[in-house]
């Protein structure tokens, strides 16, 4: 388990994922709220091995393209600012 700038992502050798909020302006405002967008990817070039630079790689990828997403949604709440820090996670 990581962190990549406060969102929690999980990590294997081949999965990256988070979730995180999206408010939408209009008549997505209520509907948005009580929904998550969940970011995926996959990478099999690390297949069983546990390589923790690979992972943080791996996150931050994710993360930058999840940055993409939330930008042509338009998300009120702007979640996803900033370069990509990942951290390990506490639990």
């Amino acid at each position: 388990m990581t962190r990549v700038d406060g969102v929690r992502a999980e990590t294997t050798d081949i999965i990256a994922a988070f979730h995180v909020a999206c408010g939408l302006p209009g008549d997505l405002e209520g509907p948005s709220r009580k929904a998550r967008l969940r970011f995926t990817l996959g990478n099999t070039v690390n297949m069983g091995r546990e390589d923790p630079e690979a992972q943080k790689r791996h996150v931050t990828f994710l993360y930058v393209m999840a940055q993409r997403a939330v930008e042509v949604l338009g998300c009120d709440n702007k979640p996803l600012q900033g370069d990509p820090v990942v951290k390990p996670a506490k639990g």
